[in-house]
């Protein structure tokens, strides 16, 4: 991911909706079409004590949700909870989640209003901000560590730890996913940035897509996220869902109630699919200005427990679902890749990376 000058999405698209959880009644299904999602995840919610008050048909006023930015772009509330859930079943059994953990990212899930980046056509407004082992990887902009996934997924998640950082000018660090498909040369970039901005120096949330102007380009999520200080443990999800768009989630790593992003960009129109997406998890500290000594720095930047999902099953990223010739620390080329320490790692699902410049 290379620093661009270009701007900050205003909550692009904002949903029209959201629920507040009442004390949990533990409500069981007694006819499944008195609920707006699916007898699967409907059952799953059940088994672990997920109130249901918020999937009653009583409770959806409207099934859509429309931008407000466009109106025309609308999702269907019912699928975007079922999806989410599916996954979340997935994920809870690669992880073990807790009926707690469970009922804290479902509480999220309902009381979180994401953001629609874009639609299969829209457009959006903006307003400007400033801006060990070895990959075969070479970068002008930057240095950092990548493990790239082989093709055939829909979903990767990990837990990350924010490292200490500084940025000298012209300089910003990352902690994301590239997610493409073999077929394309497109790609976007989903995650978190620390870089400078209206509010302030800090992580937010980010994307960089190849779609053009104003849609495409880097663009912060959220503002500063305040909470997200050095040792701080976040959830990092993303899922390209059946319906074309590219979801992304920050969550607190020890309550998954707190979600300090969720945005949803669609990548239907570049052959990325539920069946063949690649996720690519890094950590960069990149230059717009080819200055690689100019003190800034990212110490301890961690990524833990990666996994990678399919329609069939899931699995810790390892050796078997990765490229080899991507694994690892990568530079411009031979000197700067030593700016990057491995700290540690685990094949592929867990690195402690510093780069220094």
């Amino acid at each position: 991911m290379k620093i661009k000058h270009l701007a900050m999405t205003s909550v692009s698209a904002v949903l029209l909706f959201s629920f507040s959880l009442t004390a949990p009644t533990f409500a069981q299904a007694s006819e499944k079409e008195s609920y707006t999602i699916g007898s699967e995840a409907l059952a799953f919610l059940q088994n672990h004590k997920v109130d249901l008050t918020p999937f009653k048909k009583s409770s959806a006023f409207n099934d859509k949700v429309s931008s407000q930015q466009n109106p025309s772009v609308s999702l269907s509330k019912s699928s975007l909870y079922n999806e989410d859930i599916l996954s979340l079943k997935q994920q809870a059994a690669a992880y073990n989640f807790t009926d707690e953990q469970i009922q804290q990212y479902v509480h999220g899930l309902v009381n979180t209003t994401p953001n629609i980046i874009n639609g299969p056509s829209t457009s959006v407004n903006t307003y400007s901000v400033t801006a060990m082992p070895l990959s075969t990887r070479t970068d002008s902009g930057g240095v950092g560590y990548e493990v790239k996934s082989s093709s055939g997924w829909n979903q990767a998640t990990a837990f990350a730890t924010i490292p200490t950082a500084y940025r000298a000018t012209a300089t910003s660090g990352y902690m994301f996913y590239t997610v493409s498909s073999p077929t394309s040369n497109w790609a976007i970039d989903v995650g978190l940035w620390y870089g400078s901005g209206y509010d302030g120096t800090g992580w937010r949330g980010v994307y960089n897509s190849n779609d053009p102007a104003p849609t495409g380009g880097q663009h912060a999520t959220t503002g500063v996220l305040s909470a997200l200080t050095p040792g701080k443990v976040v959830y990092l999800q993303s899922k390209v869902r059946s319906d074309g768009y590219l979801e992304t989630k920050v969550l607190d790593g020890k309550n998954f109630s707190i979600v300090y992003d969720n945005q949803l960009y669609y990548v239907g129109s570049h052959n990325i699919y539920t069946s063949n997406a690649i996720f690519n998890r890094q950590i960069t500290l990149c230059t717009d200005n080819g200055l690689f000594t100019n003190g800034s720095y990212m110490r301890n930047a961690k990524f833990d427990s990666a996994y990678l999902y399919s329609d069939t099953g899931y699995a810790p990223v390892s050796s078997a679902n990765t490229v080899s010739s991507r694994r690892g620390a990568f530079g411009s080329n031979s000197s700067t890749v030593n700016k990057v320490t491995v700290n540690s790692y685990t094949q592929w699902d867990s690195e402690d990376i510093t780069i220094q410049f």
